[in-house]
């Protein structure tokens, strides 16, 4: 029995030591093969076209929209138009009819034609004076009567579809009632919502690139039409107005969801390099510039003389002894790829961009190779033969 026990014991313990073992080793492995290691790609200053773009979403919405209201006070009669019915500018929609109107006409007639009588028959001068002041404020009186009878009668003020009907047939409304709303659908524009961040690079005129999204195989330009100086503030962000105009507007509705690109800034032959070549210390912009007798090629320590470098600076740079020389420069305008450099490099001058790559992953390489911006002129992959082309 204690031999059997001392087996089983034996047992337990060894296969407690080969799982400590394994699990430790396969930690090990693990942790070796997504190591990371220090690299570099080499990429050329350039020069080309720069544009920044501001992207937002919006709800298409009626340019031109008439609220039709009553001019006076009555009841609804002969409405014969509902929402999504077409109308065209002129058309009859309904009468609010109001038949004091009629009978204050009527007054107003035979008042004229008692005042003419007495014209008629008037003996004298100031007589006749006065009876023609009368006959002046009674004929206008009649005008304006008759203008109201006019306005109970409610037609189309534009051309374009209802959106809205807010009577019935019978209904007793009031004088500046809002009766129904008509939009005119040629007059689309989009209303969208730009971050205060932004807002002062939008100004009117700017091209808009616009993608509806019901739409998908279709593009639309657009022009920024209206920038609110009003901003509306929600979860501690602020933000502003912006109405695009839509040229061609065919196909698309009201309602409808569109992703816009505004085009706010942009220059031509601008000096650029990868946005991932910047790094900022202490509040200052540097970049890693290659020296004209280093290797071309990705390295991992390229020797270089760094006299003029701070440790910590190149600490917080992420570098050793070597891996180029920091300089500090200015800039201008960006977007998600690129940046300006206003001062202190050149032309053909080259900047290493720090990656970090592990044995295992070419992302960082195919994220180079794939930019849809890509910087003309840089070939050479990180690691691989060309590097940075020579002139």
């Amino acid at each position: 029995m204690k031999k059997s026990l001392k087996i089983l014991i034996g047992i337990v313990l060894i296969l407690i030591i080969s799982f400590t073992v394994y699990y430790f080793y396969s930690k090990k492995s693990t942790s070796n093969n997504v190591q990371s290691t220090v690299r570099y790609i080499p990429q050329r200053v350039v020069k080309q076209d720069i544009s920044v773009k501001i992207k937002s979403t919006g709800i298409v919405f009626a340019g031109t929209s008439k609220e039709v209201v009553a001019k006076n006070s009555g009841e609804v009669k002969n409405l014969n138009v509902k929402v999504k019915d077409t109308v065209k500018e002129g058309d009859t929609l309904l009468t609010v009819y109001n038949d004091q109107i009629e009978s204050q006409i009527t007054s107003a007639e035979i008042n004229i034609e008692k005042l003419n009588l007495q014209l008629n028959n008037a003996k004298s001068e100031d007589e006749a004076k006065l009876i023609n002041l009368q006959l002046k404020e009674a004929k206008n009186n009649l005008s304006n009567l008759k203008k109201q009878k006019s306005e109970m009668t409610i037609k189309a003020p534009i051309s374009g579809v209802v959106t809205a009907v807010n009577v019935n047939n019978g209904d007793n409304v009031q004088s500046g009632k809002s009766l129904l709303t008509i939009v005119d659908p040629k007059s689309l524009k989009i209303k969208t919502s730009v971050d205060e961040l932004d807002i002062s690079k939008i100004s009117i005129g700017q091209k808009v690139n616009i993608k509806i999204n019901a739409l998908e195989d279709k593009t639309f330009q657009g022009k920024v039409e209206e920038v609110s100086d009003i901003g509306t503030t929600q979860n501690n962000v602020t933000s502003y107005d912006v109405i695009v105009s839509i040229e061609n507007p065919e196909g698309i509705k009201l309602g409808m969801t569109a992703s816009i690109e505004i085009e706010a800034q942009s220059k031509k032959d601008a000096l650029l390099i990868p946005i991932e070549a910047l790094q900022e210390i202490n509040e200052k912009k540097y970049v890693l510039l290659q020296e004209q007798n280093e290797n071309t090629q990705t390295t991992e320590q390229n020797s270089v003389n760094s006299s003029n470098q701070t440790r910590s600076q190149r600490r917080q740079f992420g570098l050793t002894e070597g891996n180029g020389r920091l300089i500090e420069i200015k800039t201008g305008l960006r977007n998600d790829s690129f940046i300006e450099v206003v001062e202190g490099l050149k032309e053909g001058d080259i900047v290493l961009v720090k990656v970090s790559t592990s044995t295992n992953s070419n992302t960082m390489r195919n994220n180079f190779r794939n930019n849809n911006m890509r910087m003309p002129g840089m070939e050479g992959g990180m690691g691989g033969p060309g590097g940075a082309p020579q002139r």
